[in-house]
């Protein structure tokens, strides 16, 4: 059943994972448990084949505990980097997801006094992303969301005083296609305006936590570059968890 996007209840972040990623953990678990009976049924390669079942389940573990860390027990949906971007001055805030919007209420309730654009910039014929799909699925759009074909902005120049991407930018694979954005982004912001971007990171941490998935995340080098590409230096960088960067960009 449609859920609108409302205040984040206990667990949510784990239970969204799991309902989005499900086949992932359905595999990892049948594996283990066809381990597990092998074991019982060979007994010549019990201790062997227990080991093997415990390893195929522990990366799912992992995965789940590092998921309820960064979405339900961080500052993550806080917006803590929002209190030093709450300026008089700030009038309009843009958001841009990717086809899963878990944000835009907590920036309402950051910015109560701005207006708020909601674009979506998630192509279904591009992205073969079934995760998101599913994820549209249990959370549609909020009413107020556009939805747009990148790299071009609705949005005449220098009228977002705030824009933010949660976790949407990596989903264009494409560094081209990224910069493309991001250069509208910065065509659209004011003098003073402000870009966050919130993802996470493909390193030593992410890999840890999410083993081969973090492949699906950019490297920081690759964030910088496209930073730099598109025109924007970094301000500052919050840590939520060592898994997770907002980045806060001006232009240069």
């Amino acid at each position: 059943m449609d859920r609108p996007l409302t205040a984040r209840t206990p667990r949510q972040g784990l239970r969204n994972v799991d309902a989005v990623n499900w086949p992932m953990y359905a595999l990892a678990v049948s594996i283990s448990l066809g381990l597990a009976i092998a074991a019982w049924a060979a007994p010549s390669w019990r201790a062997t084949l227990l080991l093997a079942a415990v390893l195929a389940a522990l990366p799912m573990l992992v995965s789940l505990i590092a998921t309820a860390w960064v979405y339900d027990f961080s500052d993550l949906y806080q917006l803590p980097w929002a209190a030093a971007l709450q300026r008089d001055d700030v009038h309009s805030v843009m958001v841009l997801n990717a086809g899963f919007d878990e944000i835009t209420a907590a920036v309402r309730t950051s910015f109560p006094h701005a207006t708020l654009r909601v674009l979506d910039f998630f192509d279904e014929e591009r992205t073969r992303e079934r995760s998101i799909a599913r994820a549209r699925a249990l959370y549609p759009p909020d009413p107020s969301t556009a939805r747009i074909t990148p790299p071009r902005l609705p949005v005449e120049s220098k009228r977002i005083d705030v824009a933010i991407a949660f976790m949407s930018l990596h989903e264009l694979r494409d560094a081209r296609d990224r910069v493309a954005l991001l250069r509208e982004v910065r065509r659209v912001l004011g003098d003073d305006g402000r870009l966050v971007v919130v993802e996470h990171m493909r390193d030593w941490r992410n890999a840890v936590a999410y083993a081969f998935g973090v492949f699906h995340f950019l490297s920081p080098s690759s964030w910088t570059h496209s930073f730099e590409q598109s025109g924007f230096k970094t301000r500052q960088v919050h840590f939520h968890t060592p898994l997770v960067r907002t980045y806060i960009l001006e232009a240069q």
